[in-house]
């Protein structure tokens, strides 16, 4: 599956710490690099920690209801280290 260029560009953009935004920017213009940008996501040292939540259980439901409490949205795109879930939307 191809990823998301501009939606994960905004992503790095709003929540990653502005230190290491050019880094992650440049890993997410090919599948090879960007596998780097994925395997830091549990190293949470370069995140916005405030704006995120740990995801325990399954992780389907756990993205379904988290959807659903945030209202009207038309579309939840996933970064994910789990490959099975990871650019889909």
């Amino acid at each position: 599956m191809i990823s998301d260029i501009k939606l994960e560009t905004k992503v790095i953009e709003r929540f990653i710490i502005k230190g290491k935004r050019d880094r992650y920017l440049t890993f997410i213009k090919s599948d090879k690099t960007r596998e780097k940008f994925i395997q830091d996501l549990s190293h949470s040292n370069f995140l916005q920690q405030d704006k995120f939540d740990k995801v325990r259980g399954n992780e389907y439901e756990v993205i379904k209801e988290r959807v659903r409490l945030l209202g009207d949205l038309k579309d939840c795109y996933i970064i994910s280290e789990n490959k099975s879930i990871d650019k889909k939307d």
